[in-house]
């Protein structure tokens, strides 16, 4: 079972035993495991589960040097607060100088230890008690007695007589050879000063031929391990850099080329891990590969715990399948949202290479979203779109020329506005122009302006606002009744002002048509009543006359 993490804040841990209980015995010696209980404590509640214990010795109560490898024990069972483990630090560790045991523990599999304050003094056993005094029990002197030397030779041997000297290659000893060993010459060693002709093709190689780990120090710390995976072939744990990093329990084709921390401090590790399957972690400090084929790749505090995940950089966490997340030096943590993510912490910006291009296929998508999802440019079937918030009546979209960034509201950043759409209309800074090229024209059919004139006369006008803007108000024709007069513009929705200045100097010219033909008419009229008159002041005269 696995117990909350959060019980290590409040832990107390008891030390009962320490006894030396051989694990590897001779006919004359006994090994370097030794036995190791105690009584884990959850606050004053006796701790229940499994959990897994960092162990290491070092030669004072604190700071001081660390002797031998750190050593994890996984999954550890404590029942009743009492557990029972075995811990080896190997030969040259405990010889007779003083040693301080310094523990530290997590739940099953659950992230970084906490190591415990103070250190543990390890008491000596008597096997120990007994190793203390070896070397004066062990001394030779007096003579031996032919009879003591086991029938191999008549005469006795005095080891105490200063003209007793043993010399030679030992070939003249019953069974022995010095110049090879179990058969094999001296060409077949591996030597300090290098070897010639060690041909792997020939069978030579340095290494094991069981299943235990092959490991290799440098000042007397773990450099690099070399872990078999049972029953798993061929693939081996690499494990380089800190004695302090680690594989899991039961996890193959894993590495860590490197880097790891010196010791650990309490509440903060600064080792490696790989804790799945072919995870990677090819160096920094704090790193882990939680994930099946998890990589990362170096820097601090990076998890890649998601299936074929990537983290790098600092406190980078990708967390679900098939993230790639890449985080700056900011020492807050980043981390993924959900799988398949590329996510980047780059608070200096996203520099591209000038010549560089940009694809995104050819899938209708939405491809870029700005400040969650309020804003974003997308391709629909046919067009590329842009997308503004739903919100109040000023969302939509503007134009500048020249200035920089500014938070504010239609803020220019010291630019210009060029354009400003919003739901109540487009407003341009200048001109609105639009093309009226007679060569980007055709199908070209005469107007009748008498006609024109005659339907906008007709046409309904009235006053109004728009429903987003109702501060403002408008006045002029619907959609609908300027379509079903002109037939113009691409539905009875909108009204073109291309249309609507068409239409308006039509009826001008149908005006000025109407205008002409009554003046014309009007001058006939007068030129016949001058006729008239005419006709009459001759009438009127010829009777004057007549008198």
């Amino acid at each position: 079972m696995k117990t909350k993490v959060t019980f290590l804040k409040r832990v107390a841990l008891l030390l009962l035993l320490s006894t030396l209980n051989p694990q590897l015995p001779t006919a004359h010696a006994q090994g370097t495991a030794f036995t190791y209980q105690g009584r884990l404590n959850d606050g004053a509640t006796p701790a229940n589960g499994t959990y897994d214990l960092r162990s290491q010795l070092n030669d004072a109560a604190t700071g001081g040097n660390q002797w031998g490898q750190a050593l994890t024990n996984s999954a550890v069972t404590v029942s009743n607060g009492l557990f029972t483990t075995t811990l080896d630090f190997g030969f040259g560790v405990l010889t007779g100088g003083p040693r301080w045991l310094q523990v530290g523990l997590r739940t099953n599999g659950g992230g970084g230890f906490v190591f415990l304050a103070p250190r543990t003094a390890l008491s000596p056993a008597p096997y120990a008690v007994y190793a203390a005094n070896a070397a004066q029990a062990g001394t030779i002197s007096g003579t031996v007695p032919a009879s003591g030397l086991n029938g191999l030779y008549s005469n006795p041997v005095n080891f105490s007589s200063p003209a007793s000297s043993f010399a030679g290659d030992g070939s003249g000893l019953l069974g022995v050879n010095a110049a090879t060993l179990n058969g094999v010459s001296s060409a077949g060693f591996w030597k300090t000063n290098g070897n010639a002709g060690a041909d792997p093709a020939n069978g030579a190689f340095l290494g094991t031929t069981d299943n235990l780990p092959l490991e290799f120090k440098v000042n007397n710390q773990r450099g690099l391990r070399l872990e078999p995976t049972p029953p798993i072939p061929n693939a081996v744990n690499v494990i380089g850099g800190s004695a302090n990093n680690f594989v899991s329990v039961g996890t193959y084709g894993a590495t860590i080329g490197g880097g790891g921390g010196g010791l650990a401090i309490v509440g903060f590790s600064t080792a490696n891990s790989v804790e799945a399957n072919f995870g990677t972690v090819s160096g920094g400090v704090d790193n882990r590969a939680g994930g099946f084929n998890a990589t990362v790749p170096g820097g601090g505090g990076n998890q890649a715990m998601g299936q074929y995940s990537f983290a790098a950089g600092r406190n980078a966490n990708a967390m679900q399948t098939g993230t790639f997340v890449w985080a700056d030096s900011t020492a807050a943590t980043f981390s993924s949202t959900g799988s398949d993510q590329f996510c980047i912490r780059a608070r200096g910006g996203v520099q591209l290479d000038p010549l560089t291009s940009l694809f995104f296929g050819l899938q209708t998508r939405q491809m870029l979203n700005l400040y969650g999802t309020s804003y974003g440019i997308g391709v629909q079937a046919s067009s590329l779109y842009f997308r503004c918030n739903n919100g109040s009546g000023t969302d939509g979209f503007i134009w500048y020329k020249g200035g920089s960034h500014n938070d504010a509201y239609a803020n220019s950043g010291g630019g210009t506005e060029l354009m400003h759409l919003i739901a109540g209309g487009l407003y341009v800074n200048g001109t609105f122009v639009s093309t009226s090229d007679r060569n980007a024209k055709e199908n070209f059919a005469p107007v009748q302006p008498r006609e024109v004139l005659e339907k906008v006369v007709a046409l309904p006008l009235s006053s109004w606002n728009y429903k987003a803007d109702t501060a403002t108000r408008h006045v002029g024709p619907m959609a609908q009744d300027f379509y079903a007069a002109f037939n113009v513009g691409p539905d009875d929705k909108h009204i073109a002002t291309v249309d609507a200045d068409g239409v308006a100097l039509a009826a001008i010219q149908g005006l000025n048509q109407k205008l002409e033909a009554d003046a014309k008419a009007k001058d006939a009229e007068i030129e016949t009543l001058k006729q008239n008159l005419a006709t009459l002041e001759k009438i009127v005269q010829s009777l004057v006359e007549k008198k």
